[in-house]
């Protein structure tokens, strides 16, 4: 009796390796640079005084070993500039993920708000 012919199994192709997901991580990394820096925001005196409100557009580069340069306000009230500025440069030195390093310096636009307490 003729043998029956087994073909042999296909071969799997190898997994590509899980890279990090670094959009995710780079997305978290900014949405945290941005609460540390709208958390070291201080409300100037002058325009607390004057029941004013308002928001900055900043726009910074950060550089792979986490220091921000290049401090330039976009828009917004005068008033509002200097504090914007420090709370920008206050961020100065953060820690930047490693994998997320390659991808910079980058250049960063944010919204600051300044709203008072009601």
């Amino acid at each position: 009796a003729p043998q029956p012919i087994i073909a042999p199994a296909p071969i799997a192709a190898p997994k590509p390796e899980a890279k990090p997901d670094t959009a995710s991580e780079k997305r978290h990394f900014l949405a945290s640079l941005r609460s540390t820096i709208q958390n070291n925001l201080r409300y100037p005196s002058a325009a607390r005084r004057r029941g004013m409100e308002g928001e900055i557009g900043v726009h910074f580069i950060l550089s792979s070993n986490g220091e921000i340069n290049a401090i330039s306000i976009q828009r917004g009230e005068g008033i509002f500039h200097n504090a914007a500025k420090a709370a920008v440069n206050s961020a100065s030195g953060i820690d930047v993920p490693k994998n997320l390093a390659d991808s910079l310096p980058m250049e960063i636009d944010l919204t600051l708000e300044f709203k008072l307490n009601s």
